[in-house]
């Protein structure tokens, strides 16, 4: 089983298009190339929309692309305990990508290798 870092009650913030652009911001400043408003929205829906349809969230937050906003955001609330413990997992390596995106399809294959890979490990988590 992976190492898991105990879970606060507390909500907080996980993650959030309003954070993702500061530091894809503070990164082009320092000579990084920029990443584009559409990869960041598209990369942000894809990983709610991956939680979701794993059934790691508690409520359906956002339906397609298209509901993404610069307020759009991820809390603690939102994940049951295997999506917090997934992400708590996986979302260093996801965040990792954003500068080698390689489009939605390649992108899907990382997290469900992730995914799967972090099932095996826990399945104290699942059923």
């Amino acid at each position: 089983m992976a190492e898991r870092y105990p879970r606060t009650d507390k909500d907080f913030l996980i993650e959030s298009i309003v954070g993702l652009k500061d530091v894809t911001d503070r990164h082009t400043l320092a000579g990084f190339a920029d990443i584009p408003n559409e990869i960041l929205y598209r990369r942000f829906f894809q990983l709610i929309d991956f939680l979701q349809k794993k059934q790691l969230t508690n409520v359906i937050k956002y339906n397609g692309l298209s509901d993404i906003t610069i307020n759009s955001e991820l809390k603690n609330s939102d994940l049951n305990d295997a999506g917090f413990y997934f992400l708590q997992y996986a979302l260093g390596k996801w965040e990792s990508r954003f500068h080698k995106d390689q489009g939605d399809t390649k992108e899907s294959e990382f997290i469900e290798k992730w995914y799967k890979v972090f099932v095996k490990n826990n399945p104290d988590l699942f059923f």
